[in-house]
């Protein structure tokens, strides 16, 4: 399974720095708006590697017409989750996890993630509600751990299988 590097991994990570609540160690994070960069996205319930998809590939792969025909951009439906591979690690994609540490593999309390995606260093953010949960409009990609699209292309068929 490729994962991809080109939106938000690694080479395009800003300088935005996380602090785990458990561990205390830091992590480059980038926050997005699902809703701006029209995407769903859902997070690994072992690792918390992001598994995002833009709207207009969901509609190519699902044969929608236009994407008005989706629901709202955030957290993937439950119908479409269970239509992925699984995360390299071997997790599940879930609209029940949350990002985690990528040095202690706990999961990130959006609540107490409010304290540095919040802060004034992050020149937009701060003046606006991000929400304080992982299941709104915003995501996290953490460490550059992204993968797009990644439709188990078996299940894809049989879903549409009369």
């Amino acid at each position: 399974m490729k994962l991809s590097m080109g939106i938000f991994g690694k080479k395009n990570m800003s300088n935005k720095i996380g602090i785990c609540e458990h561990c205390h160690k830091e992590f480059k994070y980038e926050l997005i708006h699902g809703g701006f960069s029209e995407m769903n996205y859902l997070y690994c319930d072992s690792c918390g590697m992001t598994a995002f998809f833009p709207g207009l590939d969901i509609c190519k792969t699902f044969g929608y017409s236009s994407q008005a025909e989706l629901p709202g951009h955030g957290v993937l439906e439950k119908k479409y989750a269970d239509l992925l591979t699984p995360c390299p690690c071997g997790g599940t994609f879930s609209g029940d996890a949350s990002p985690r540490c990528p040095h202690c593999l706990k999961p990130l309390s959006a609540k107490k993630a409010t304290k540095y995606i919040q802060s004034k260093k992050n020149k937009y953010i701060w003046k606006l509600s991000w929400g304080e949960s992982w299941k709104g409009r915003f995501f996290l990609v953490i460490e550059g751990k992204e993968i797009k699209n990644n439709w188990d292309k078996e299940k894809v068929i049989k879903f549409f299988a009369p």
